[in-house]
């Protein structure tokens, strides 16, 4: 029986059982089909990944664990560390810190560009990709909120030509609605954020750059 209807058979098997049939880079194969059949490095790729993501998540680990309290930090750090969450860690015995269970952000950017932003579900905009974030806030007069962490926050993707993201922000019966898209401008690529609020006499805007992202602690430079 030749290779490829034995490879046909063991999906329809799996396929039979329920199990999901994921597409896997040709190292992995080979890996997988050479077990016991000799040493197989691991591709240069992986390795490079895997050591990104440690020296990212050291980082994220000792910058958190003593100055979560001084900063406004990303929705996702206070979700994965407070002890009622139901994704909760602890750091103290963590040596990488990363964020594993809130990656609910939608990309956005525009046709023919090579920049590519996201929008978490609480309104950080990250408009270059690994760089650092925009974050909405409302003073009172005595306070100041953020959409990270106060209030509710609802998202919308608008469909058309263009991602066009709509979060939704409402404090205290005042609602801010926070619209990110890109697109091209005489051939220079550009992000849009726009801002609008139900009510014009009560509160001020803030708009502020945050050293964090989706993925953690970023530098500004």
């Amino acid at each position: 029986m030749g290779k490829n209807k034995v490879n046909q058979l063991d999906a329809k098997k799996l396929l039979k059982e329920n199990l999901l049939v994921l597409p896997v880079v040709a190292e992995m194969l080979e890996a997988k089909t050479n077990l016991g059949k000799g040493e197989i490095e691991t591709p240069k790729e992986i390795k490079e990944i895997d050591a990104l993501i440690f020296s990212r998540g050291r980082l994220n680990a000792q910058f958190f664990r003593g100055n979560r309290s001084l900063f406004v930090v990303p929705s996702w750090v206070e979700r994965m560390l407070h002890p009622k969450s139901k994704g909760v860690v602890s750091l103290g015995h963590c040596a990488s810190f990363i964020n594993t269970n809130y990656r609910n952000w939608v990309a956005f950017g525009g046709v023919n560009c090579h920049s590519e932003g996201i929008v978490t579900d609480r309104g950080l905009v990250v408009p270059l990709n690994n760089g650092y974030g925009i974050l909405t806030g409302l003073f009172d007069g005595e306070k100041v909120y953020f959409s990270s962490s106060d209030g509710k926050n609802v998202q919308t993707l608008l469909e058309g030509h263009l991602p066009i993201i709509v979060n939704e922000w409402e404090l205290d019966g005042e609602k801010i609605y926070q619209t990110v898209y890109a697109g091209k401008q005489l051939e220079k690529e550009i992000g849009v954020l726009q801002f609008r609020k139900n009510k014009k006499n009560k509160g001020k805007l803030l708009v502020s750059l945050r050293p964090f992202n989706q993925e953690g602690v970023f530098l500004i430079h």
